[in-house]
């Protein structure tokens, strides 16, 4: 199926100069997208072979496309940056994250057919499924990822990945085991996995709407 991604694609985006700017930029705390995204490819991977969903190439595009377009500051951060594109630009988040990474992606886009481009924007729009497939492998993908950026907003300010990881890798261990056995879970019960982070400040409200025009500045 041309669906399908085929290898290289990964690594051509990171031959890309914007791609590589885009992942060099403070997503929460200190830490960049570049220090999240490293080890949710891992995560991905894990969480895909240990129950047989997927291919190789998905483990390492999907989490690249997801960082490369995050949003930071968890639930809180996306919703209001959702509202803000929605009100000046009349779009929605998922299809500003879809553009960047096509922008993002240059001349390498035209390695992907269209069916692919369309499987990653879908995976874009799965981030607000009221629920997910724990067995397909794109649905879940964005399920995981989503409940990653809730942990990354409970981030203690200023503290880095270290600190990141002693909270996710608790909440990834039992899920790993817990999803494939429910085959089905909602956003709801997977973002009660992780703590509700703090109310967000305003100057972090302001941190969240400058994503755009810090991405599109490096395009």
């Amino acid at each position: 199926m041309d669906d399908k991604f085929t290898y290289g694609l990964a690594d051509n985006l990171m031959d890309s100069m914007a791609v590589r700017r885009i992942l060099s930029l403070k997503l929460a705390g200190q830490c960049t997208s570049a220090d999240f995204w490293n080890s949710a490819d891992e995560d991905y991977f894990f969480y895909c072979k240990l129950n047989m969903i997927g291919d190789d190439e998905d483990f390492r595009l999907l989490p690249l496309a997801e960082y490369l377009t995050a949003i930071p500051c968890g639930e809180e951060g996306y919703d209001a940056f959702e509202r803000y594109v929605r009100e000046q630009y009349g779009i929605s988040a998922a299809q500003w994250r879809y553009d960047i990474f096509v922008r993002a992606a240059g001349k390498y886009i035209d390695g992907y057919t269209p069916a692919q481009l369309g499987r990653i924007k879908k995976f874009f729009e799965n981030r607000n499924l009221p629920e997910y497939d724990c067995l397909n492998a794109d649905e879940i993908a964005a399920g995981i990822f989503r409940l990653r950026h809730k942990v990354e907003a409970s981030l203690p300010e200023n503290r880095g990945y270290a600190a990141f990881s002693g909270m996710w890798y608790d909440i990834f261990d039992d899920l790993s085991d817990e999803l494939p056995q429910k085959k089905r879970v909602s956003a709801k019960e997977l973002l009660a996995l992780a703590p509700d982070p703090a109310p967000l400040s305003a100057e972090q409200l302001g941190f969240v709407i400058s994503v755009k025009e810090r991405i599109e500045k490096l395009l």
